[in-house]
């Protein structure tokens, strides 16, 4: 079940997550309660924030008052969603600016762009945040969606890693498919194979992923 806070600042993502349900909350703007390793259980606390509201924390603390009280309410896993405003860029002195109409002012108080990052990275390092950068709305709203997808599953049960990365076949094997070409023999006729002294250049030969090498 996944939780929407009923705060004002977020009620333009109500239409845009219809399956979520509105309550109070008292950390984070999302939550739910995810499965973990063996089916365990764990708690999710998601923030959003705007740049602005992202420059006001950092100056004055609150987000990490945040953060530090969600850990002491038991959340185990929470993230922060900048959603980026494309009304606020760095300037070419690297303080924040903002558009008035066709023009950039400075920020007033001025702000260095450059604490964003530097307090993004250390959340992620030193806190255990997780972050995530959006452009819209609509992002926040699909990236806090596909989040709490995510955690329906064990991660042990994920196939996105096995599909990006699969393991080479064991040695054997790949002894194997070089005997018969692109035939695959038993692991049991291989190691009798071999161990009969069937040590031929074309059988320690092998090509696997269009690499060949020698196994002698």
């Amino acid at each position: 079940m996944l939780y929407i806070t009923d705060h004002p600042n977020e009620r333009d993502l109500y239409s845009l997550m219809p399956d979520a349900h509105i309550i109070p909350l008292l950390w984070g703007d999302f939550v739910w309660q995810g499965v973990w390793t063996g089916g365990s259980s764990v708690s999710v606390c998601v923030e959003r924030k705007r740049t602005r509201d992202l420059i006001n924390c950092i100056q004055d603390g609150r987000h990490l008052k945040q953060v530090s009280e969600a850990r002491e309410a038991g959340y185990d896993h929470i993230f922060l969603i900048w959603e980026m405003d494309p009304m606020i860029r760095p300037g070419d002195g690297g303080l924040v600016e903002l558009r008035r109409g066709k023009n950039w002012e400075t920020l007033v108080p001025t702000f260095h762009h450059a604490r964003i990052d530097s307090y993004l990275f250390q959340l992620q390092l030193y806190a255990g945040v997780h972050v995530f950068k959006s452009l819209s709305n609509k992002e926040t709203a699909r990236m806090v969606q596909n989040l709490h997808k995510m955690y329906t599953l064990e991660p042990e049960h994920h196939v996105s890693l096995r599909t990006i990365h699969t393991a080479p076949p064991p040695l054997v094997e790949l002894r194997g498919r070089s005997m018969h070409g692109s035939c695959w023999l038993g692991k049991h006729q291989v190691r009798r194979r071999m161990r009969a002294g069937d040590h031929s250049p074309d059988v320690l030969a092998w090509s696997w992923s269009g690499i060949s090498r020698r196994l002698d």
